[in-house]
């Protein structure tokens, strides 16, 4: 009579063996995915968004945001009628600071819209 070892070994010894699993390195699947789900007109407009967030006074960054660029002009969206005009009476500044930060990037203009960041 056969063991319980052995009938076990007999009982399991029609399945595939398992194959090995290989992994893949996270930054290279992370880069994966950005090239299909980030869009080329997004890639070119990170280094404005990167210079926004250095450029604006730290007390003011969390009531504005970047809506949109088109030809040159910037468009943030702002909370508060007061922080839209403290931006105003910042423009010329903040225009000049971009240009410094942003390289080849041209920002012509800075328009200031009120809405819902």
């Amino acid at each position: 009579m056969k063991s319980d070892e052995e009938l076990l070994r007999n009982a399991t010894k029609w399945r595939k063996p398992r194959r090995e699993y290989v992994g893949a390195s996270l930054s290279g699947l992370l880069e994966k995915y950005l090239d299909r789900k980030v869009k080329p007109q997004q890639r070119k407009s990170s280094p404005i968004v990167e210079a926004w967030l250095r450029v604006v006074p730290e007390g003011m960054s969390h009531e504005c945001r970047i809506d949109k660029v088109e030809r040159g002009v910037l468009t943030i969206k702002v909370n508060n009628p007061a922080y839209v005009y403290q931006f105003q009476m910042l423009k010329k500044e903040l225009i000049s600071e971009m240009q410094k930060h942003c390289g080849r990037i041209k920002i012509k203009d800075i328009k200031f819209v009120l809405g819902r960041c």
